[in-house]
């Protein structure tokens, strides 16, 4: 008797095993659904697919973590959140969960959430110190607190060695030089030899401090047998939570190639995993006239690439025309070298091209390409160099070709 319930006992014992067995590789194989889905971007059913793998354990916090980054692949950051602190509720030591939470605060652009996380994971003994100084350095880049970003590098020198933490040291010295100075110079040519080479420049200084950057510029313009001075002045201020504020104002001299008056306000927003947009208006005063433009852009980092969208829509006259600039840019591995290119069609107000296309004919058709490459020279300078192309209508179904070549040289001390 006692053998025989001995064997029962066995069987009952085998039999259960069995079936957690068969549980575990469901709960598994539903979970490994879950990430193939992930893998081809079909992230409603790859949540879909975790979340009935929760259903059958409870206990999973890496199918939560995973369901964490696919919300936040997609843009959805309070869900992704949301399920970061059940992780941090259940076992704020769980692995892998400040990998998760660190990014998501990045990509969502909190960066003062961001740097108050970094000391809760050091308070729980996540020990991967890459990854903590490249987030914190990242948080005060967002911040442009670019001097905390350095020295968050500096009390980890070891690190220097690695690539990417190297260049973000070498790109935060760059921006954390107070003044800059930048002197600019455009030459443009015509199809028509009845036209002189036309010059455009200036030269600016500019002053940051932790809070606000001031740029005072001088433009000089030379061009259809006309000369124009144009003092004016930038001024951005930076938000806590990384928006910023940008105004500008400028006048020009003699009035026949710049506007009397000019004035600029935009505000930026950055957003969730490298996106940027912002709002704005400018003013004109014309002698003859005043033009009110309407402007906005959106702005993404992409890889090394980031790509942005600006349209314009200016209203003189009683009429409106619309204009518009698109921009990409490839970066190596130090972030102020770069391939660009640009396709325009207009005239933007915040381009000097717009004073000087000719008297009278900003509303007509004009088409832009360039080719830029920006690089830079030591520690302290960089230089841009451009050559472009723009095909312009002067008069109605009349058109002209102009061959551009501008240079941007900046030091910083």
């Amino acid at each position: 008797m006692r053998k025989k319930c001995k064997n029962i006992s066995l069987l009952i014992l085998l039999f259960w095993i069995t079936l957690n067995c068969n549980a575990q590789v469901n709960i598994d194989s539903l979970f490994n659904v879950a990430i193939n889905h992930a893998r081809v971007s079909e992230y409603t059913d790859a949540i879909a697919k975790a979340q009935q793998t929760l259903t059958l354990d409870s206990s999973r916090d890496d199918v939560r973590l995973f369901i964490a980054n696919v919300y936040a692949w997609q843009g959805e950051f309070d869900k992704s959140k949301n399920q970061i602190t059940k992780v941090y509720n259940n076992d704020p030591k769980t692995s892998n969960l400040y990998d998760s939470w660190l990014n998501v605060l990045l990509w969502n652009s909190e960066y003062s959430e961001l740097l108050k996380t970094i000391k809760i994971a050091e308070k729980n003994e996540y020990d991967n110190q890459h990854n903590l100084t490249m987030k914190e350095a990242l948080a005060y880049k967002g911040l442009k607190q670019y001097s905390a970003g350095i020295r968050s590098i500096i009390q980890q020198p070891n690190l220097l060695d690695s690539a990417d933490v190297s260049d973000l040291y070498n790109y935060l010295m760059n921006l954390d030089k107070s003044n800059v100075v930048s002197f600019y110079y455009r030459l443009e040519m015509f199809d028509q030899e009845s036209i002189d080479p036309q010059h455009l420049g200036y030269v600016d200084y500019g002053l940051r401090n932790s809070k606000d950057i001031w740029i005072v510029r001088l433009n000089y313009a030379n061009r259809f047998d006309l000369q124009d001075y144009q003092p004016e002045v930038d001024w951005y201020h930076n938000f806590s939570n990384g928006n910023y504020f940008y105004a500008n104002y400028g006048f020009g001299f003699n009035n026949n190639l710049f506007s009397k008056h000019k004035l600029g306000f935009e505000y930026y927003m950055p957003f969730g995993r490298g996106y940027e947009a912002s709002l704005g208006a400018r003013y004109l005063n014309f002698p003859s006239s005043d033009a009110i433009v309407f402007t906005a852009s959106m702005a993404k980092y992409i890889s090394n690439w980031w790509i942005s969208a600006r349209p314009y829509v200016a209203l003189k006259d009683g009429g409106y025309n619309f204009m518009g600039i698109l921009n990409a840019r490839m970066y190596g591995r130090n972030p102020i070298s770069y391939w660009g290119t640009e396709l325009g069609y207009g005239n933007s107000p915040d381009d000097l091209y717009f004073y000087v296309i000719g008297k009278n004919n900003e509303w007509h058709n004009v088409y832009r390409f360039s080719l830029q490459r920006n690089t830079a020279i030591g520690k302290t300078n960089e230089l841009r160099l451009s050559i472009g192309y723009g095909h312009e209508e002067i008069r109605k179904n009349y058109y002209r070709d102009r061959f551009i070549f501008d240079i941007l040289f900046k030091h910083r001390f």
